[in-house]
C-alpha cells in the first residue's frame, strides 16, 4: 500500500477471553472467567514504511506477556492485521519471533470492537494472515479500536 496511510491505534484497553454472547450480537459476559488482558498498539503504514509497536501484558500466561515491534500492517475496510517481532518479555526463546493479531473496529463503543486471537509465528505476512478472522473473537471491554484505511 506504497503512498496510503493506513493506521490503527488503540489505547489502554482492557480485554477479556471469552466468548460474546448476547442474541447473535458482539457483548461481553458480566463477569469473565478468564483472565483479563491488557494491550497497547499502534501500527502505521506511510511514506517511511510500517512502524509501530504492540505490547500484550499476561502475567499469568508467559507466552502472551511480551512487546513487539510492528513491521507489517493489512488494513481492508474496518479490518486489519497488525503484525512484527517479539522483542521483549514472553517465553524463553520468543524474543525475534513473530506475532500477528486481528482487529474489527465496528464504530464507538467498546461492545462493537473485537480483535483475534494471537499467532505466534516467524515470519509473519499480515496479508496472509486473513484467516485469523475466522478463528474465535473477543471483546474489548474497555477502550477503542480505530482502523484508518
Amino acid at each position: 500500500m506504497k503512498g496510503l496511510f493506513a493506521s490503527l491505534f488503540i489505547l489502554a484497553f482492557a480485554l477479556a477471553l471469552v466468548p460474546a454472547v448476547s442474541s447473535g450480537a458482539a457483548a461481553p459476559f458480566t463477569t469473565p472467567t478468564t483472565p483479563i488482558h491488557h494491550f497497547v498498539v499502534t501500527a502505521h503504514s506511510g511514506p517511511e514504511g510500517i512502524s509501530g509497536i504492540f505490547s500484550l501484558s499476561s502475567p499469568a500466561n508467559p507466552l502472551l506477556d511480551f512487546t513487539g515491534r510492528v513491521t507489517c500492517l493489512d488494513v481492508v475496510g474496518d479490518h486489519a492485521i497488525v503484525g512484527g517481532v517479539v522483542t521483549g518479555g514472553g517465553e524463553p526463546g520468543q524474543i525475534g519471533t513473530g506475532f500477528a493479531v486481528g482487529f474489527i473496529d465496528g464504530g464507538s463503543g467498546s461492545d462493537r470492537q473485537t480483535f483475534t486471537d494471537v499467532e505466534i509465528a516467524a515470519p509473519v505476512d499480515c496479508a496472509a494472515e486473513q484467516s485469523l478472522f475466522t478463528l474465535m473473537l473477543f471483546p474489548v471491554l474497555n477502550g477503542n479500536v480505530v482502523v484508518n484505511g
